[in-house]
């Protein structure tokens, strides 16, 4: 049996609060998970934040709990946009209603971009130059290890929805009990040439884990 049930209360424009309540019952096995949410809005900034927790038994008998939290803060307007996000899951969080990546995570990350709107990029259909930085910090404890990212960018936009995107991110990922340097050169491009012609384009060289257990 599947029970979900949810409260939502807003606040007109400025956000809204929420409950979640779902339940989980095959046999002796069951994952009951209660949850409370919260979002506020402003003209340039928004702010979330989310907390789970979980009570669950399997089908062996075994019971176990744990929880689960998310925090976001967003700054956006014309020249300059940042995000920061926080996440943690604990190892024994079960949510059986719900897609999750993984558990045992702790990760955060942040993201900026600043963008110039030159008037001489009219001349070449150019609307938008942004260049952009994104980090991320966080400990695996199911691959036994730590996760770090750091990526710089630039993306550049142009009329007949026109856009070019280039970044290298180098990052470190842990696996099997041990820790990988990861590296990613990226470069994409689109274009609607015509109301029937579009064309796009992408090349990308990177090194990454090869996720065999046995021999990584």
């Amino acid at each position: 049996y599947y029970n979900i049930g949810r409260l939502q209360s807003g606040f007109g424009q400025l956000g809204n609060a929420g409950l979640l309540l779902a339940s989980t019952i095959r046999g002796r096995d069951y994952d009951n998970v209660v949850g409370t949410d919260l979002a506020l809005r402003g003209r340039s900034q928004v702010v979330s934040l989310a907390l789970l927790a979980s009570n669950s038994r399997g089908p062996t008998g075994n019971a176990s709990s744990g929880v689960a939290g998310q925090a976001l803060y967003g700054f956006r307007n014309r020249r300059f946009s940042a995000t920061a996000l926080g996440e943690h899951f604990g190892r024994d969080f079960r949510m059986d209603t719900a897609f999750l990546n993984q558990v045992g995570l702790t990760n955060g990350w942040a993201f900026a971009s600043v963008s110039a709107h030159p008037r001489w990029g009219a001349r070449l259909g150019l609307q938008r130059i942004m260049p952009f930085v994104r980090g991320q910090l966080g400990r695996d404890r199911e691959q036994g290890g730590d996760v770090w990212s750091a990526q710089s960018g630039l993306t550049l936009n142009f009329t007949r929805s026109g856009y070019v995107r280039m970044d290298a991110t180098l990052g470190q990922e842990p696996w099997a009990q041990r820790e990988f340097r990861t590296w990613r050169l990226r470069a994409l491009s689109q274009a609607q040439l015509t109301r029937w012609l579009y064309v796009s384009a992408f090349t990308s060289r990177a090194r990454s884990i090869f996720y065999d257990p046995a021999d990584p």
